[in-house]
């Protein structure tokens, strides 16, 4: 299968809603906005370009682990499958939207700086480490 993985670095455009699926495993969305800057040389300044705005959806752990750590405004790092999905808005017109199928989220640490914490691996029923699996929908 061929799968276009796109790396995103851009703002939280809101709180992250956590909910789950129909089948109950965890899940969040977010909206991020990534807008291009580039230096000008004929105004010898930074500019900012367009400003694309991307739906993130991600699912079990990394869910979990987002909707914990994200806020609104802050600076993420954004790596998974890119969908383009149409919807229909209320006047009846048909839109298209962009998503991300999350399976990488972290902070933009040229932006801030960050103290990880990590979390403890649950056992599996047999006794080993159960799988941490975090892309596709549960």
């Amino acid at each position: 299968m061929n799968e276009n993985i796109i790396t995103v670095t851009g703002n939280l455009c809101a709180e992250p809603e956590a909910r789950q699926t129909r089948n109950g495993s965890d899940m969040v969305t977010f909206r991020v906005a990534s807008t291009h800057r580039y230096y000008s040389n004929r105004s010898g300044e930074w500019e900012e370009g367009v400003t694309n705005y991307y739906d993130v959806v991600a699912y079990r752990q990394l869910a979990q682990n987002a909707g914990k750590s994200l806020h609104k405004g802050d600076a993420v790092i954004i790596q998974g499958q890119f969908k383009q999905r149409r919807f229909e808005r209320q006047d009846g017109t048909t839109g298209m939207g962009c998503e991300i199928e999350a399976r990488v989220i972290g902070p933009d640490l040229a932006y801030g700086v960050s103290q990880f914490m990590r979390r403890p691996r649950a056992a599996s029923p047999s006794g080993g480490q159960g799988s941490q699996g975090y892309g596709g929908q549960g």
